[in-house]
């Protein structure tokens, strides 16, 4: 609910009962210049200006904002590296409002996707559910069509998740409220339609039937629970890397933040001792997880930990011959030519680093180099006043070799329009094998 002044209520209610009696006593004002669309957005105005669902303005949010200015003065003031990370953590990781925020607003798409698909079911993924979301973070949903029931299989399955996502992202762009940029990604390897909430400002990813992110989130959740200091050192290094521009906030041939969380959690794998289990133990939930959790040291101070991932990454790893595997937690023979190969820890056939090219991966090799003399050279408690120390002189874009003259081009949004086929997407598939059915 946004109330005169523009301030939000997030307002909880008992039970869906309690929801729809609220929204019956709401005055719905349709003008004819919007399509009339009832949500769960309420907007609370003076009779005489009350305005509909589409002007709802952009909001402020201070617990999604990280104000640079007060966390550089933060990271100055402390005495030491290691209370500089801890900061770093504490004032960019999200808040639970923030959370409450992104689950609301997937429960709205929610609602507008159940207006072509009444079955359908719209949960988050990704660093929203999987302890490493920050704030202003972007919001990852999938949509499954027909959760409880039996799944069509089309005969292409690529073609059919296309097309439908073609026809979620045009109700989106056409009818939802305060939705804009409305882009319909759909030749990539993972076909996505990207929109932003223009009150909530919150931008989101919506895929369909992405059986593996749920699987992917729960591992990195459960290697949070396994080792919480995986959280402090990739906010460090998220942090780092897009600092210095090694990763960006659109896709190309640069590293992603998926790709940064499997780096981390593989050097987590690797050092010796190691600090996470492989996934194959993860997922296996067997008694050789349980003698792993038994037996694993402590985790050493942040600082130390953060050399020695740039050391391990500049100095173990062949990438000639080698490919990182976390499936296994190991290093293993490389298979494909590529700069960088990390197996998709849900489908070992599929490098996820496929896309960043031999020279981004060549300047964060370099970045790292440079970010380890760096961490060298700075003690671990704060010098002089003045003083340049610390993550202040490792979050310096100055200190590093600058990025190709290429570094901006993007990959372009593909919009996918080949006309949608109803008798395939309303398909009751009733003449299915029993082993097509999934349940």
């Amino acid at each position: 609910m946004i109330g005169i002044l523009q301030e939000i209520h997030l307002l909880e209610c008992k039970d869906c009962v309690q929801v729809k009696r609220l929204l019956e006593e709401v005055n719905h004002h349709f003008q004819n210049r919007v399509f009339p669309w009832e949500s769960r957005m309420i907007k609370h105005v003076p009779a005489a200006g009350c305005r509909d669902l589409h002007s709802i303005p952009k909001l402020t949010f201070p617990f999604e904002i990280v104000d640079s200015i007060s966390l550089e003065g933060t990271l100055r003031e402390v005495q030491s590296v290691n209370d500089q990370i801890e900061q770093l953590y504490q004032k960019t990781r999200i808040s639970k409002e923030g959370l409450r925020l992104r689950f609301f607003l997937t429960s709205l798409i929610e609602d507008a996707v159940r207006r072509l698909f009444p079955q359908s079911i719209c949960r988050p993924f990704g660093s929203t559910v999987n302890g490493f979301a920050q704030k202003g973070c972007d919001l990852d949903i999938n949509v499954q069509l027909n959760p409880d029931g039996l799944k069509y299989r089309p005969t292409n399955e690529r073609s059919y998740i296309q097309q439908t996502l073609c026809a979620i992202g045009a109700v989106l762009e056409s009818f939802f409220p305060c939705a804009e940029h409305v882009v319909k990604i759909l030749n990539a390897r993972v076909p996505i339609v990207k929109l932003s909430s223009r009150s909530l400002g919150i931008s989101c990813d919506l895929t369909l039937d992405n059986r593996s992110s749920y699987q992917t989130a729960k591992v990195f959740w459960m290697f949070t629970i396994l080792q919480p200091s995986i959280k402090r050192l990739l906010f460090v290094i998220r942090r780092w890397a897009r600092e210095i521009g090694l990763i960006r906030q659109h896709p190309g041939t640069w590293l992603s933040n998926f790709q940064l969380i499997c780096l981390v959690a593989f050097f987590m794998q690797c050092r010796n001792p190691p600090l996470l289990p492989s996934i194959d133990m993860v997922l296996s939930q067997s008694s050789a997880l349980n003698k792993w959790q038994r037996s694993v040291k402590c985790s050493p101070e942040p600082r130390e930990l953060l050399i020695e991932f740039f050391r391990f990454f500049t100095s173990q790893v062949n990438y000639e011959n080698q490919a990182l595997d976390l499936s296994t937690g190991q290093l293993t023979a490389k298979t494909e030519f590529a700069p960088i190969v990390i197996l998709n820890p849900m489908e070992d056939s599929h490098n996820i680093t496929r896309n960043v090219e031999s020279g981004e991966w060549q300047r964060c090799l370099e970045c790292m180099e440079v970010a380890i003399k760096l961490l060298e050279r700075s003690n671990s408690c704060r010098p002089d006043a003045g003083t340049q120390w610390g993550l202040l002189s490792l979050l310096d874009p100055s200190n590093y070799p600058t990025a190709s003259q290429n570094a901006d081009v993007e990959y372009g949004a593909e919009s996918f329009s080949d006309p949608l086929k109803l008798d395939q997407l309303l398909s009751t598939g009733t003449e299915r094998s029993t082993d097509e059915v999934i349940k």
